[in-house]
């Protein structure tokens, strides 16, 4: 199971939301939520947008019994939820890598010959 926290701010005009999701589970979890908020959805910016927002959406990988934060603010004033929870699923592979990946790093990777030998 993955939990989710909210804290909201609002202040000069801007409405600022801190989610907190921890992942109870002894697997890898791949989490979205989405800015329930009309209005446009401002990500945190470094050097750009984080990857792991596309719009009002924001999924990233939470290690087994991870907690991680996510934020974002919004001119627009709460009046209701804040943030849905829209999907979970267990993550597969490396966190990051993606199966092709993970198999072009490996040296001389061959499925068995029929009868056993390789």
């Amino acid at each position: 199971m993955v939990t989710v926290e909210t804290a909201v701010h609002r202040r000069d005009g801007v409405t600022f939301v801190t989610v907190t999701l921890t992942n109870r589970r002894e697997t890898a979890q791949r989490v979205t939520v989405r800015n329930a908020l009309p209005g446009p959805t401002w990500p945190p910016r470094r050097r750009g947008v984080s990857p792991e927002w596309d719009g009002h959406t924001w999924q990233g990988v939470l290690e087994a019994g991870e907690r991680r934060g996510v934020g974002f603010a919004s001119p627009t004033a709460p009046t209701g939820r804040v943030i849905e929870l829209l999907e979970v699923e267990r993550a597969t592979g490396c966190r990051g890598t993606d199966v092709q990946t993970i198999l072009s790093q490996r040296e001389n990777a061959k499925p068995p010959r029929p009868g056993g030998r390789a």
